[in-house]
């Protein structure tokens, strides 16, 4: 069986290659699919997807206050939360739909016992953002 190679490269040509790769590794470093303006472009599309929950909530909110049920507004308000989460992100990573169904479930929680409202508030807004935070941050490189 012949060989592709019978002779080895010199020392110094093989140097020359490894430094030549090195810097085009490096330059590649650098390149962004996206440039900053792209970015702020999709920022503003994300934002747009994420108004209309925002909007149902404010609507909502003055709604349930005027007939006395501000008790249900931590239900309504992860509710909301979740749908312009879940629009908003619709092409993001997997984790983001986890995320959604434990506000969903936390909201559903929240509106049907109300007396809990206040307290899967704050564990879900607090708690979960740090908690998937954390996860995006381990595992997504964010």
């Amino acid at each position: 069986m012949r060989r592709p190679y019978s002779r080895s490269r010199p020392l110094s040509q093989r140097a020359l290659d490894d430094l030549r790769f090195r810097d085009t590794m490096e330059r590649s470093s650098s390149f962004t699919a996206t440039p900053g303006w792209g970015q702020v472009a999709i920022g503003r599309k994300v934002a747009l997807t994420f108004l209309p929950s925002v909007l149902a909530a404010m609507i909502l909110t003055a709604a349930l206050y005027r007939l006395g049920l501000a008790r249900l507004l931590p239900g309504v308000w992860a509710l909301c939360y979740v749908a312009g989460i879940l629009s908003g992100g619709a092409f993001s990573i997997p984790l983001l739909p986890a995320m959604g169904l434990c506000f969903l479930t936390s909201g559903a929680v929240a509106l049907f016992v109300p007396a809990l409202g206040n307290l899967l508030m704050a564990a879900s807004f607090g708690g979960l953002h740090i908690l998937f935070g954390l996860w995006i941050a381990k595992y997504h490189g964010g």
